[in-house]
Protein backbone atom coordinates (compact mmCIF):
# COMPACT_ATOMS: atom_id res chain seq x y z
CA UNK A 1 0.00 0.00 0.00
CA UNK A 2 1.21 3.53 -0.84
CA UNK A 3 2.64 5.23 2.23
CA UNK A 4 4.15 8.69 1.69
CA UNK A 5 6.32 8.49 4.80
CA UNK A 6 7.51 4.91 4.39
CA UNK A 7 11.02 6.06 3.57
CA UNK A 8 11.54 7.70 6.95
CA UNK A 9 10.66 4.95 9.40
CA UNK A 10 13.92 3.84 11.00
CA UNK A 11 15.58 2.90 14.21
CA UNK A 12 17.53 4.89 16.75
CA UNK A 13 20.86 4.10 15.10
CA UNK A 14 19.62 5.61 11.83
CA UNK A 15 18.55 8.77 13.67
CA UNK A 16 22.00 9.10 15.26
CA UNK A 17 23.66 8.51 11.88
CA UNK A 18 21.44 11.20 10.34
CA UNK A 19 22.35 13.68 13.06
CA UNK A 20 26.08 13.05 12.59
CA UNK A 21 25.78 13.45 8.82
CA UNK A 22 24.02 16.78 9.29
CA UNK A 23 26.72 18.05 11.63
CA UNK A 24 29.56 16.92 9.35
CA UNK A 25 27.96 18.43 6.23
CA UNK A 26 27.58 21.83 7.81
CA UNK A 27 31.11 21.72 9.21
CA UNK A 28 32.29 21.06 5.66
CA UNK A 29 30.24 23.94 4.24
CA UNK A 30 31.28 26.28 7.05
CA UNK A 31 34.94 25.40 6.45
CA UNK A 32 34.59 26.18 2.73
CA UNK A 33 33.02 29.57 3.46
CA UNK A 34 35.78 30.31 5.98
CA UNK A 35 38.49 29.56 3.38
CA UNK A 36 36.70 31.79 0.87
CA UNK A 37 36.67 34.68 3.35
CA UNK A 38 40.38 34.31 4.12
CA UNK A 39 41.32 34.36 0.45
CA UNK A 40 38.91 37.21 -0.16
CA UNK A 41 40.81 39.28 2.39
CA UNK A 42 44.02 38.42 0.54
CA UNK A 43 42.42 39.57 -2.72
CA UNK A 44 41.48 42.86 -1.05
CA UNK A 45 45.07 43.57 0.08
CA UNK A 46 45.98 47.08 1.19
CA UNK A 47 47.32 49.64 -1.29
CA UNK A 48 48.77 53.07 -0.65
CA UNK A 49 45.46 54.78 -1.47
CA UNK A 50 43.13 52.32 0.26
CA UNK A 51 42.83 52.01 4.03
CA UNK A 52 41.42 49.69 6.64
CA UNK A 53 39.03 49.90 9.56
CA UNK A 54 37.79 48.03 12.61
CA UNK A 55 34.07 48.44 13.23
CA UNK A 56 32.10 47.73 16.38
CA UNK A 57 28.35 47.48 15.98
CA UNK A 58 25.23 47.05 18.10
CA UNK A 59 21.96 45.90 16.47
CA UNK A 60 18.53 45.88 18.10
CA UNK A 61 15.37 44.49 16.54
CA UNK A 62 12.76 41.75 16.48
CA UNK A 63 12.14 38.41 14.85
CA UNK A 64 9.63 38.96 12.04
CA UNK A 65 6.73 36.49 12.65
CA UNK A 66 6.33 35.11 9.13
CA UNK A 67 4.49 32.02 10.45
CA UNK A 68 1.89 31.44 13.16
CA UNK A 69 4.15 29.16 15.21
CA UNK A 70 6.51 32.03 16.11
CA UNK A 71 5.65 33.25 19.64
CA UNK A 72 5.93 36.78 20.93
CA UNK A 73 9.61 37.61 21.41
CA UNK A 74 11.70 40.14 23.31
CA UNK A 75 14.03 42.68 21.73
CA UNK A 76 16.74 40.97 19.71
CA UNK A 77 20.32 42.04 20.46
CA UNK A 78 23.28 41.55 18.13
CA UNK A 79 26.88 42.67 18.65
CA UNK A 80 29.52 42.47 15.95
CA UNK A 81 33.11 43.34 15.17
CA UNK A 82 34.03 43.83 11.53
CA UNK A 83 37.45 44.04 9.92
CA UNK A 84 37.32 45.77 6.57
CA UNK A 85 38.74 48.03 3.92
CA UNK A 86 37.80 51.18 2.03
CA UNK A 87 38.74 50.27 -1.56
CA UNK A 88 39.59 53.62 -3.19
CA UNK A 89 42.43 52.74 -5.55
CA UNK A 90 41.46 54.20 -8.93
CA UNK A 91 44.19 52.08 -10.57
CA UNK A 92 42.48 48.91 -9.39
CA UNK A 93 39.81 48.75 -12.02
CA UNK A 94 37.26 46.50 -10.25
CA UNK A 95 37.24 49.01 -7.40
CA UNK A 96 36.40 51.95 -9.67
CA UNK A 97 33.97 49.81 -11.73
CA UNK A 98 31.85 49.15 -8.59
CA UNK A 99 32.21 52.76 -7.35
CA UNK A 100 34.87 51.87 -4.75
CA UNK A 101 32.98 49.41 -2.52
CA UNK A 102 33.71 48.75 1.15
CA UNK A 103 34.58 45.12 1.90
CA UNK A 104 34.83 43.32 5.23
CA UNK A 105 34.51 40.26 7.42
CA UNK A 106 32.18 40.32 10.45
CA UNK A 107 32.14 38.20 13.60
CA UNK A 108 28.74 38.45 15.27
CA UNK A 109 27.01 37.31 18.45
CA UNK A 110 23.21 37.47 18.73
CA UNK A 111 20.70 37.04 21.52
CA UNK A 112 17.75 36.21 19.28
CA UNK A 113 14.88 37.40 21.45
CA UNK A 114 13.57 34.39 23.36
CA UNK A 115 16.31 32.34 25.03
CA UNK A 116 14.12 29.35 25.84
CA UNK A 117 13.19 28.79 22.17
CA UNK A 118 15.52 30.62 19.78
CA UNK A 119 18.57 30.96 22.00
CA UNK A 120 21.76 32.56 20.68
CA UNK A 121 23.82 32.55 17.48
CA UNK A 122 27.41 33.13 16.41
CA UNK A 123 28.10 34.14 12.80
CA UNK A 124 30.96 34.76 10.37
CA UNK A 125 29.83 36.90 7.43
CA UNK A 126 31.93 38.32 4.56
CA UNK A 127 30.32 41.40 3.05
CA UNK A 128 30.48 44.14 0.46
CA UNK A 129 28.99 47.65 0.69
CA UNK A 130 28.09 49.68 -2.36
CA UNK A 131 28.16 53.49 -2.25
CA UNK A 132 25.27 55.62 -3.45
CA UNK A 133 27.56 58.59 -4.16
CA UNK A 134 31.17 59.57 -4.82
CA UNK A 135 32.39 60.88 -1.45
CA UNK A 136 34.51 58.48 0.64
CA UNK A 137 32.51 58.71 3.85
CA UNK A 138 29.54 61.05 3.35
CA UNK A 139 27.17 58.90 1.31
CA UNK A 140 24.69 56.17 2.32
CA UNK A 141 25.73 52.60 1.53
CA UNK A 142 23.96 49.32 0.77
CA UNK A 143 25.46 46.32 2.59
CA UNK A 144 25.18 42.71 1.36
CA UNK A 145 26.59 39.83 3.44
CA UNK A 146 26.50 36.06 2.96
CA UNK A 147 28.11 33.70 5.45
CA UNK A 148 27.32 31.05 8.06
CA UNK A 149 25.92 30.87 11.60
CA UNK A 150 25.95 28.48 14.53
CA UNK A 151 22.69 28.46 16.53
CA UNK A 152 22.66 26.87 19.98
CA UNK A 153 18.88 26.13 20.19
CA UNK A 154 17.62 24.55 16.95
CA UNK A 155 14.43 22.51 16.69
CA UNK A 156 14.27 19.36 18.79
CA UNK A 157 11.11 17.24 18.85
CA UNK A 158 11.45 16.70 22.61
CA UNK A 159 13.36 19.62 24.13
CA UNK A 160 12.55 22.46 21.72
CA UNK A 161 9.52 21.62 19.49
CA UNK A 162 8.40 25.27 19.10
CA UNK A 163 11.47 26.42 17.13
CA UNK A 164 10.50 25.39 13.62
CA UNK A 165 12.49 28.25 12.09
CA UNK A 166 15.81 26.37 11.85
CA UNK A 167 16.22 22.62 12.36
CA UNK A 168 20.02 22.48 12.64
CA UNK A 169 22.88 24.07 14.54
CA UNK A 170 24.59 25.31 11.37
CA UNK A 171 22.83 27.62 8.93
CA UNK A 172 23.39 30.15 6.19
CA UNK A 173 23.46 33.81 7.25
CA UNK A 174 22.28 36.55 4.87
CA UNK A 175 22.40 40.30 5.61
CA UNK A 176 20.81 43.13 3.62
CA UNK A 177 21.40 46.44 5.37
CA UNK A 178 21.63 50.16 4.73
CA UNK A 179 23.89 52.68 6.49
CA UNK A 180 23.99 56.47 6.78
CA UNK A 181 27.03 58.29 8.30
CA UNK A 182 25.98 60.71 11.06
CA UNK A 183 29.42 61.86 12.25
CA UNK A 184 32.80 61.87 10.50
CA UNK A 185 35.90 62.59 12.58
CA UNK A 186 39.60 62.40 11.81
CA UNK A 187 39.90 58.60 12.04
CA UNK A 188 36.40 57.80 13.25
CA UNK A 189 33.00 57.40 11.54
CA UNK A 190 29.69 56.92 13.38
CA UNK A 191 26.87 55.39 11.35
CA UNK A 192 23.19 54.55 11.75
CA UNK A 193 21.66 51.68 9.81
CA UNK A 194 19.08 48.96 9.62
CA UNK A 195 17.70 46.18 7.51
CA UNK A 196 16.92 42.50 7.12
CA UNK A 197 18.78 39.42 8.40
CA UNK A 198 17.99 35.79 7.55
CA UNK A 199 19.09 32.33 8.69
CA UNK A 200 18.29 29.08 6.86
CA UNK A 201 20.02 25.70 6.69
CA UNK A 202 19.32 25.30 2.98
CA UNK A 203 16.87 22.39 3.40
CA UNK A 204 19.50 20.02 4.79
CA UNK A 205 17.58 19.35 8.00
CA UNK A 206 13.89 19.84 8.70
CA UNK A 207 12.02 21.88 9.79
CA UNK A 208 13.47 24.88 7.93
CA UNK A 209 11.04 27.79 7.76
CA UNK A 210 13.93 30.24 8.21
CA UNK A 211 14.53 32.89 10.85
CA UNK A 212 13.89 36.46 9.67
CA UNK A 213 14.82 39.53 11.67
CA UNK A 214 14.56 43.32 11.27
CA UNK A 215 17.10 45.49 13.10
CA UNK A 216 18.23 49.05 13.71
CA UNK A 217 22.01 49.40 13.94
CA UNK A 218 24.58 51.74 15.43
CA UNK A 219 28.19 51.28 14.30
CA UNK A 220 31.52 52.97 15.01
CA UNK A 221 34.41 52.64 12.55
CA UNK A 222 38.00 53.19 13.65
CA UNK A 223 40.24 53.87 10.64
CA UNK A 224 43.93 53.02 10.20
CA UNK A 225 46.61 53.35 7.47
CA UNK A 226 44.69 56.28 5.97
CA UNK A 227 47.81 57.83 4.33
CA UNK A 228 46.40 61.38 4.57
CA UNK A 229 43.42 60.55 2.36
CA UNK A 230 40.63 63.07 2.98
CA UNK A 231 37.38 61.47 4.13
CA UNK A 232 35.34 64.10 2.26
CA UNK A 233 37.29 63.64 -0.96
CA UNK A 234 35.24 63.05 -4.11
CA UNK A 235 36.34 59.80 -5.71
CA UNK A 236 37.37 59.71 -9.38
CA UNK A 237 34.82 58.71 -12.00
CA UNK A 238 35.20 55.29 -13.57
CA UNK A 239 36.20 55.52 -17.23
CA UNK A 240 33.54 53.57 -19.14
CA UNK A 241 34.92 50.71 -21.19
CA UNK A 242 32.54 47.95 -22.18
CA UNK A 243 35.14 45.65 -23.73
CA UNK A 244 33.54 42.22 -23.88
CA UNK A 245 35.09 38.82 -23.26
CA UNK A 246 33.46 35.52 -24.14
CA UNK A 247 33.75 32.21 -22.35
CA UNK A 248 32.52 28.66 -21.92
CA UNK A 249 32.08 27.18 -18.44
CA UNK A 250 31.48 23.74 -16.93
CA UNK A 251 30.32 23.10 -13.36
CA UNK A 252 29.90 19.94 -11.30
CA UNK A 253 27.86 20.30 -8.11
CA UNK A 254 27.33 18.13 -5.05
CA UNK A 255 24.24 19.04 -3.03
CA UNK A 256 22.76 17.83 0.26
CA UNK A 257 19.00 17.60 0.74
CA UNK A 258 16.44 16.35 3.23
CA UNK A 259 13.36 15.19 1.33
CA UNK A 260 10.22 16.83 2.61
CA UNK A 261 8.31 20.06 2.95
CA UNK A 262 9.44 23.03 4.98
CA UNK A 263 8.13 21.50 8.22
CA UNK A 264 8.31 17.69 7.91
CA UNK A 265 9.07 14.81 8.00
CA UNK A 266 11.42 15.54 10.88
CA UNK A 267 13.53 12.37 10.52
CA UNK A 268 14.17 12.68 6.78
CA UNK A 269 17.67 11.39 5.96
CA UNK A 270 20.17 13.51 4.06
CA UNK A 271 20.92 12.38 0.51
CA UNK A 272 22.88 13.85 -2.38
CA UNK A 273 21.91 15.95 -5.38
CA UNK A 274 24.31 15.75 -8.34
CA UNK A 275 24.44 18.63 -10.83
CA UNK A 276 26.16 19.05 -14.19
CA UNK A 277 26.06 22.42 -15.92
CA UNK A 278 27.32 23.95 -19.17
CA UNK A 279 27.10 27.67 -19.89
CA UNK A 280 28.26 30.43 -22.22
CA UNK A 281 29.19 33.80 -20.76
CA UNK A 282 29.77 37.42 -21.68
CA UNK A 283 32.07 39.37 -19.37
CA UNK A 284 32.26 43.14 -19.23
CA UNK A 285 35.82 44.12 -18.23
CA UNK A 286 36.08 40.95 -16.12
CA UNK A 287 34.08 42.57 -13.31
CA UNK A 288 30.50 41.85 -14.35
CA UNK A 289 29.40 38.62 -16.01
CA UNK A 290 26.19 37.47 -17.67
CA UNK A 291 25.88 33.79 -18.50
CA UNK A 292 23.25 31.41 -19.91
CA UNK A 293 23.22 27.65 -19.93
CA UNK A 294 21.64 24.30 -19.17
CA UNK A 295 21.72 22.33 -15.90
CA UNK A 296 21.00 18.63 -15.28
CA UNK A 297 20.27 17.44 -11.72
CA UNK A 298 19.81 13.99 -10.24
CA UNK A 299 18.17 13.68 -6.79
CA UNK A 300 18.97 10.55 -4.77
CA UNK A 301 15.98 11.26 -2.52
CA UNK A 302 13.60 11.34 -5.46
CA UNK A 303 14.94 8.08 -6.87
CA UNK A 304 14.61 6.23 -3.55
CA UNK A 305 11.13 7.59 -2.91
CA UNK A 306 9.91 6.49 -6.36
CA UNK A 307 11.29 2.95 -5.86
CA UNK A 308 10.16 2.52 -2.23
CA UNK A 309 6.64 3.73 -2.94
CA UNK A 310 6.35 2.21 -6.45
CA UNK A 311 4.77 5.30 -7.96
CA UNK A 312 3.00 4.04 -11.08
CA UNK A 313 3.83 6.68 -13.64
CA UNK A 314 7.47 7.04 -12.50
CA UNK A 315 8.49 3.56 -11.35
CA UNK A 316 9.49 2.13 -14.77
CA UNK A 317 12.39 4.61 -15.07
CA UNK A 318 13.12 5.97 -11.58
CA UNK A 319 16.53 7.45 -12.35
CA UNK A 320 15.22 9.52 -15.25
CA UNK A 321 12.17 10.60 -13.27
CA UNK A 322 14.36 11.58 -10.30
CA UNK A 323 16.09 14.12 -12.54
CA UNK A 324 15.49 17.70 -13.58
CA UNK A 325 16.67 19.86 -16.47
CA UNK A 326 16.43 23.63 -16.62
CA UNK A 327 17.63 26.62 -18.63
CA UNK A 328 19.10 29.50 -16.65
CA UNK A 329 20.35 33.08 -16.76
CA UNK A 330 22.95 34.14 -14.23
CA UNK A 331 25.04 37.11 -13.23
CA UNK A 332 28.24 37.51 -11.23
CA UNK A 333 29.64 40.53 -9.44
CA UNK A 334 33.38 39.81 -9.68
CA UNK A 335 35.97 41.17 -7.25
CA UNK A 336 39.28 39.71 -8.36
CA UNK A 337 39.40 36.18 -6.92
CA UNK A 338 35.90 36.36 -5.41
CA UNK A 339 32.41 36.76 -6.87
CA UNK A 340 28.81 36.98 -5.71
CA UNK A 341 26.80 34.63 -7.94
CA UNK A 342 23.02 34.84 -8.58
CA UNK A 343 21.09 32.59 -10.96
CA UNK A 344 17.48 32.16 -12.07
CA UNK A 345 16.11 29.44 -14.33
CA UNK A 346 13.19 27.94 -16.21
CA UNK A 347 12.38 24.25 -15.65
CA UNK A 348 12.08 22.06 -18.74
CA UNK A 349 11.80 18.65 -17.06
CA UNK A 350 11.11 17.65 -13.43
CA UNK A 351 8.55 14.82 -13.39
CA UNK A 352 8.76 13.97 -9.67
CA UNK A 353 7.93 17.48 -8.48
CA UNK A 354 4.16 17.01 -8.90
CA UNK A 355 4.25 14.02 -6.51
CA UNK A 356 6.59 15.90 -4.19
CA UNK A 357 4.17 18.81 -3.91
CA UNK A 358 1.12 16.57 -3.45
CA UNK A 359 2.76 14.62 -0.61
CA UNK A 360 4.81 17.25 1.21
CA UNK A 361 3.84 20.80 0.20
CA UNK A 362 0.11 20.99 -0.67
CA UNK A 363 0.72 24.28 -2.50
CA UNK A 364 -1.92 26.38 -4.16
CA UNK A 365 -1.94 26.02 -7.94
CA UNK A 366 -0.25 29.42 -8.36
CA UNK A 367 2.49 28.65 -5.81
CA UNK A 368 3.05 25.21 -7.32
CA UNK A 369 3.75 26.60 -10.77
CA UNK A 370 6.04 29.33 -9.39
CA UNK A 371 8.14 26.75 -7.52
CA UNK A 372 8.09 24.22 -10.35
CA UNK A 373 9.00 26.63 -13.14
CA UNK A 374 11.59 28.94 -11.55
CA UNK A 375 14.66 27.38 -9.85
CA UNK A 376 17.13 29.83 -8.29
CA UNK A 377 20.67 29.73 -6.86
CA UNK A 378 22.73 32.21 -4.85
CA UNK A 379 26.20 31.89 -3.39
CA UNK A 380 29.88 32.77 -3.31
CA UNK A 381 32.54 31.65 -5.80
CA UNK A 382 36.29 31.63 -5.23
CA UNK A 383 38.55 31.66 -8.32
CA UNK A 384 42.05 30.18 -8.39
CA UNK A 385 43.41 33.10 -10.43
CA UNK A 386 42.63 36.79 -10.20
CA UNK A 387 40.18 37.54 -13.02
CA UNK A 388 41.97 40.84 -13.64
CA UNK A 389 45.08 38.94 -14.79
CA UNK A 390 43.20 37.77 -17.92
CA UNK A 391 43.80 34.01 -17.52
CA UNK A 392 42.90 31.82 -20.46
CA UNK A 393 41.62 29.16 -18.03
CA UNK A 394 40.35 29.63 -14.51
CA UNK A 395 39.13 27.15 -11.91
CA UNK A 396 36.77 27.92 -9.06
CA UNK A 397 34.98 26.45 -6.07
CA UNK A 398 31.75 27.72 -4.58
CA UNK A 399 29.04 27.33 -1.95
CA UNK A 400 25.42 27.99 -2.95
CA UNK A 401 21.88 27.60 -1.71
CA UNK A 402 19.49 26.26 -4.37
CA UNK A 403 15.77 27.01 -4.22
CA UNK A 404 12.46 26.43 -5.94
CA UNK A 405 11.58 30.05 -6.59
CA UNK A 406 12.12 31.39 -3.04
CA UNK A 407 11.84 28.10 -1.12
CA UNK A 408 15.08 26.30 -0.20
CA UNK A 409 15.69 23.03 -2.08
CA UNK A 410 19.24 22.01 -1.05
CA UNK A 411 22.69 23.31 -0.14
CA UNK A 412 25.41 22.79 -2.75
CA UNK A 413 29.20 22.80 -3.10
CA UNK A 414 30.62 23.09 -6.62
CA UNK A 415 33.79 22.93 -8.68
CA UNK A 416 34.00 24.62 -12.07
CA UNK A 417 36.27 25.61 -14.92
CA UNK A 418 35.88 28.54 -17.31
CA UNK A 419 37.63 28.92 -20.67
CA UNK A 420 38.00 32.37 -22.26
CA UNK A 421 38.45 32.70 -25.99
CA UNK A 422 42.04 33.80 -26.52
CA UNK A 423 41.39 36.19 -29.39
CA UNK A 424 39.29 38.38 -27.08
CA UNK A 425 41.82 38.59 -24.23
CA UNK A 426 43.12 42.11 -24.72
CA UNK A 427 44.96 43.72 -21.84
CA UNK A 428 43.30 47.09 -22.34
CA UNK A 429 42.07 48.86 -19.24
Amino acid sequence: MFNPFLVYIGNKENAIDYQMKSINIFRFIFFNIFIITLLANNAFAQTMTSFGFVQTEAMFGKIVPTNTFIPKTDVQQRYAIRFGKYNIDENNTWQSFYNYPITGLSFEYAKLGLDSIFGHSWSVVPSVEFRTGKKISKNPTIHIGLGASYLDSPFDSISNPTNKAVGSHFAWAFHLLGYVPVYVGNNFILRLGGGYLHNSNGHVKLPNFGLNSATLNLSAQFLYNRHNVSLVEVLPEHTPNLTKYYGLEYRQGLGFQALGGTAKPISAPIRKVFSSELSASVLFRRYFKFYVGLTYRYYENFNKYIIDNQIDRLFLNPQQNASSIYLFLGTELMFGHVSLDIQGGLTLFKPFYKTFDEVFQHSSKFDYWLKYLFPTRMGIKLYLKDNQSFPKYNFWTGAHIAANFGEADFTELSLGCVFFFQNHLKHSL
